[in-house]
């Protein structure tokens, strides 16, 4: 299994988003045509800086653009909301984002540039998004002039459709969009491999698009709740060169973990000696992988370079198995 980093919605979120076509994909499907017509996509830059504080970080991932609205500069922020639910107050939150962004700037001598803050929800529930004066609710209308007003734009992924895809111009987009709302149904990430088959083939075609299938392998291994023979089978299923691509990071997955473990078990060993019982744990779990494998009637090859052992190794385990079924 590879070693989860500490968010990997996050990693899968910057790895997409930070590309301008995906972003600019979703900006076209999902923004108001008065606020999207004017933005200049020629000048759309990924800022280096991000505005997130420890207290926001329980909340959101940032990717900062800057770009031109017709003449003038513009900042549009893209935050991924980490809970699985809708927060009961996001003004709150994007208020102090917007504010450590401005006084970033005024520290640094700089006229405050307007920001568009977006947020990308992938929740089990809707999000229902209200206008900040509405949390209010003791304050007649004559009140409100005295509340922050500004409005966010809400990509709420909860509640797309196959059909709500049209808007999304690209594959990338369309399928960038179906992995966060699925990740957390294995059964729904199955199907979409399935619906989208002929349209992740297309993407094998290009570069590009074979490091996104790369990723999302990555994504789906660190997120979805399905094995690593269950994904090899699941990409599989659309191409043998997708199925290769999924051996391909299984293999650097694998490769990273061997590092991080092997450097572990050194700190270990140092202070609690022979690890002989955590040893046979792990020749457990590789018996168990190889097992399931066998089941999705993979080869001895493919089984191989999946755990990342020679085939030779693979064959004894196999062997073993048959014996232990015989006997």
């Amino acid at each position: 299994m590879p070693t989860q980093p500490d968010n990997p919605h996050d990693r899968f979120f910057k790895a997409t988003f930070s590309q301008p076509l995906i972003f600019a994909d979703f900006a076209q499907a999902f923004m108001p045509r008065d606020v999207f017509e004017r933005l200049d996509l020629g000048t759309l830059v990924r800022e280096t800086d991000s505005f997130i504080d420890e207290q926001l970080s329980e909340h959101f991932a940032d990717l900062l653009f800057s770009v031109q609205y017709g003449k003038k500069p513009l900042r549009i922020a893209l935050l991924l909301e980490h809970k699985s639910y809708p927060v009961r107050y996001p003004h709150l939150q994007l208020n102090q984002y917007l504010l450590n962004y401005w006084t970033h700037q005024i520290r640094q001598k700089q006229r405050p540039v307007p920001i568009i803050p977006i947020v990308v929800y992938h929740g089990r529930t809707r999000w229902n998004q209200r206008p900040f004066a509405a949390y209010f609710t003791e304050a007649d209308t004559s009140l409100h002039r005295f509340l922050p007003a500004f409005d966010y734009l809400l990509f709420d992924l909860s509640t797309v459709q196959t059909g709500d895809l049209m808007p999304l111009k690209t594959s990338f987009g369309k399928l960038t969009a179906k992995l966060l709302k699925n990740i957390r149904h294995k059964h729904a990430l199955q199907r979409m491999f399935v619906e989208y088959a002929s349209l992740i083939r297309q993407l094998l075609d290009e570069p590009e698009g074979q490091q996104f299938l790369g990723t999302a392998y990555i994504y789906m291994s660190w997120s979805s709740g399905l094995t690593t023979p269950e994904i090899v089978h699941i990409f599989g299923q659309v191409s043998y060169h997708a199925k290769d691509i999924a051996m391909s990071a299984a293999e650097i997955l694998i490769q990273e973990g061997l590092k991080k473990g092997i450097q572990r078990g050194i700190e270990e060993g140092r202070q609690i000696g022979i690890q002989l019982g955590k040893q046979e744990g792990v020749q457990s779990m590789l018996v168990q992988t190889v097992q399931a494998m066998l089941k999705l009637n993979m080869d001895i090859h493919t089984i191989a370079v999946v755990v990342g052992r020679p085939e030779a190794e693979v064959e004894t385990i196999i062997a073993d198995i048959t014996r232990s079924g015989e006997s």
